[in-house]
């Protein structure tokens, strides 16, 4: 009786202790529940290392603490890029104590965490994980994304991922990588005393006349004083009444780039936050579908992508706000089409697998420059992958560095920026003295070329201009320099590694100010080597392209020697072998000289399975100035069937004169889009 006593008086107080809350009232059905960081050891955060493992850190962080912790969840992802756990207090405290033990480290520092709710998983083609064997491990298919033979995923019980859901994806077969589903945000410059942290909004104003003759004034002080003045062509300043304001255009030498070109026949992307197409100084600038659309939400799923933010649509601007026309700002490309690609919200949030659709988009719609100001410190195999579509495409992919002083060939690298795509350009971002920026991120071998990106002023939503600093304020500088180049004659067939090439060529690469171990050019983006005479560029081509669906197949083919052609000729042919129903996007690029003028000459596209009998509607006449380059572009689609196809771009002189014309260089991209997705 007396040990039954003890035993029953033992039992009462642990329930106390274990239910009290300290004061003797009150009790709690389960253990104190807590959150905690978690990381392994060691572990390494390269792309490289990470392509090679088929669990995200976060979750492989999770599976390792697992081993003691054998209730917990991940919920998110810590300001430090540790994994963020929940779980009751007391195993918390104790894997603290068994960390050297399980080779990770553990720390309390979860304030601001990024929530993570979705995972990727991607798969082999022909090899998707059926619904049954995830479900057993506790996840319901949110979307099976094709394009990327991916699939975007989500707990059952929506309330964080569990260890035994990270062990059974580590076991399935059909699963080859799982990774979060990263959260994005925009990240600008922490505040700093002096002009850096000013920022300047004002409405867009009418150009004020009298200030031409002041403002033409200034165009000695754009020529270097190293230069042959006599030698160099005047560098042309526009009538938009802020640009005086516009250090960043006068530094990269935009006025004598400007004195040659100033338009481009491709497409510019803005992955951002939208744009405001409505602006007075982009209106004529915004691209537009055939079915009156100005680009991809893909938040919506829609295809209107307005700015609810102004972070895209100061981007916009700078890439290509209308130049000369005596209003607001002039970007570095005057006359280019911008399309807008939403994935980020009103506050700058967003998500990867929303970017991978953005990229998605605009290659199906025929974009050459995608811009893009955002990133984070998160490697997603499948946004790397999109990348790589893009290059596949010849999309040139400009991306910021980061505003956080850190740099990007260190442990924590800044992607996309820092993926080793080599259609990637890179930039950091420098001051008006052309020093590095306070903020921004560097790296000798991760970063690319310099750029203005502090206190940049620019169109903003509601008719307004708006001045604010970041490499997200210098990559579209880059971009909307690649634009430009395109739309040089000498540059309006090149293959994107020609452009990024000769962007980052180190004869036209403004040295100096601390920049050589701080990127990989050492100095800053000049467009001063555009200087001189250029043929008038085509105007874009209307042709509609497949709207966005299942990516079935792309082929190129090119010729980069100067090439002889006397009367009509078959210029470039692309086999392309369809396994079922597609439309086929077909895009041709190519310059022409004569030596007499031509008033009607041809290119047009044909299947050889009717040989020299061109599609209806792929027809495109010009007319040739002798002595000059002039550019011949195309573009069409049409639906072909199942089966091999041997696709042509012919040249026609409908005159007949039977003269021998020179092709500078010339290019042909086949993209074929599943018609019905299944």
């Amino acid at each position: 009786m007396y040990w039954n006593y003890r035993r029953c008086v033992c039992l009462c107080l642990a329930i106390c202790v274990w239910s009290g809350n300290g004061t003797g009232g009150g009790s709690q059905a389960a253990e104190e529940s807590t959150k905690i960081a978690v990381s392994l050891k060691g572990q390494k955060k390269t792309p490289g290392a990470q392509a090679e493992q088929k669990l995200g850190p976060e979750l492989l962080a999770l599976m390792q603490a697992g081993k003691s912790l054998k209730t917990a969840k991940l919920v998110g992802r810590s300001q430090q890029g540790k994994a963020v756990v929940q779980t009751d207090k007391r195993r918390a405290d104790q894997l603290f104590m068994d960390r050297e033990q399980f080779g990770i480290e553990v720390s309390s520092d979860t304030e601001d965490f990024i929530p993570i709710k979705r995972l990727l998983l991607s798969y082999e083609k022909g090899k998707r994980p059926t619904d049954a064997s995830l479900k057993k491990a506790g996840l319901k298919v949110i979307e099976d994304y094709e394009p990327g033979t991916y699939l975007v995923v989500e707990p059952i019980d929506g309330d964080g991922i569990t260890v035994e859901t990270v062990n059974q994806l580590d076991e399935h077969k059909q699963v080859k990588r799982a990774f979060p589903s990263y959260k994005v945000k925009l990240s600008p410059p922490k505040p700093k005393a002096g002009p850096d942290a000013e920022e300047a909004e004002e409405p867009v104003r009418k150009r004020d006349p009298a200030k031409r003759i002041e403002e033409r004034n200034l165009k000695s002080s754009y020529i270097p004083s190293s230069l042959n003045i006599a030698n160099v062509p005047q560098p042309r300043v526009p009538s938009d009444d802020r640009f005086r304001d516009l250090w960043g255009m006068q530094t990269i030498n935009a006025p004598q780039a400007w004195s040659s070109v100033t338009s481009s026949p491709v497409i510019v992307g803005v992955i951002d936050t939208g744009i405001d197409y409505n602006h007075p100084d982009l209106i004529k600038n915004v691209w537009t579908s055939d079915r009156g659309t100005h680009g991809y939400n893909a938040l919506t799923r829609r295809e209107d992508p307005m700015d609810d933010n102004g972070h895209g649509t100061h981007c916009a601007g700078t890439i290509a706000a209308m130049g000369d026309n005596g209003i607001g700002v002039a970007g570095v490309c005057w006359n280019v089409k911008v399309m807008g690609l939403k994935f980020l919200d009103e506050r700058g949030h967003g998500d990867d697998d929303d970017a991978i659709r953005c990229i998605d988009f605009a290659i199906a719609n025929g974009v050459r420059v995608l811009s893009n100001s955002w990133g984070g410190y998160d490697y997603t195999p499948e946004l790397q992958e999109a990348i790589e579509r893009a290059k596949i495409a010849g999309v040139l992919f400009i991306a910021a560095a980061g505003n956080d002083s850190s740099n990007n060939n260190g442990r924590d690298q800044h992607y996309p920026s820092s993926y080793p795509n080599d259609n990637i350009i890179a930039v950091m971002s420098i001051d008006p003295d052309g020093r590095p920026s306070y903020f921004t991120n560097y790296g000798f071998e991760s970063v690319d070329i310099a750029a203005p990106g502090s206190n940049i002023l620019s169109t903003w939503p509601g008719r307004r201009l708006k001045a604010i600093s970041g490499t997200s304020m210098a990559t579209p500088h880059v971009a909307g320099a690649a634009a430009l180049l395109w739309g040089h004659s000498k540059f309006q067939s090149a293959h994107w590694k020609t452009i990024k090439d000769e962007l980052l060529s180190a004869k036209n690469i403004q040295k100096g100010n601390g920049l050589e171990d701080l990127c990989v050019t050492g100095g800053i983006l000049d467009l001063e080597f555009l200087a001189g005479e250029s043929a008038t560029p085509s105007p874009p081509d209307p042709t509609p392209v497949p709207a966005i669906g299942v990516l079935a197949s792309t082929a190129s083919a090119k010729f980069q020697d100067p090439k002889c052609v006397t009367g009509d000729d078959n210029l470039l042919h692309v086999q392309i072998t369809l396994t079922e129903s597609s439309e086929v996007w077909i895009r041709a690029d190519t310059s022409v000289q004569c030596r007499a003028d031509l008033n009607d000459v041809s290119t047009g596209f044909f299947n050889g399975q009717e040989p020299g009998k061109r599609w209806q509607g792929s027809a495109r006449h010009a007319s040739l100035t002798a002595g000059r380059w002039t550019q011949l572009h195309s573009s069409y689609v049409v639906t072909l069937e199942p089966g091999a196809h041997d696709l042509y771009w012919k040249f026609w002189d409908e005159e007949d004169s039977g003269q021998k014309l020179t092709f500078n260089a010339g290019a042909m991209t086949v993209i074929a889009v599943r018609a019905t997705p299944k």
